[in-house]
C-alpha cells in the first residue's frame, strides 16, 4: 500500500478540515466547529487531526527533503 495508515476516525478528521477550509488561508472554520461537525469535543477532534497529519506529513514530504539533501550535498561538493 502506497498511503500510510490511518485510522478511520483520523481520516475523517483530515477529510473535514480539508472540505471545510482549515487549511485554507486565512482559514474558514475552526477546530470548534470541525468537532461539532464530528460530534466529538475539541479535544478528541484535535487529537484525530493531529495523529493524521503526523502521519501523512512526512510521508508526503520525506522523499522531497531526502532527494533534496541528496542534491545539496552534491552542490556544496
Amino acid at each position: 500500500n502506497l498511503f500510510p495508515k490511518i485510522a478511520p476516525k483520523q481520516l475523517e478528521a483530515l477529510r473535514l478540515a480539508f472540505e471545510n477550509g482549515y487549511y485554507n488561508f486565512p482559514k474558514k472554520t475552526d477546530l470548534n466547529k470541525l468537532a461539532k461537525i464530528m460530534k466529538v469535543s475539541k479535544a478528541t477532534f484535535q487529537e484525530h487531526l493531529k495523529k493524521a497529519e503526523a502521519k501523512i506529513i512526512p510521508f508526503i514530504l520525506k522523499p522531497k527533503f531526502t532527494w533534496y539533501i541528496r542534491v545539496k550535498l552534491e552542490i556544496d561538493k
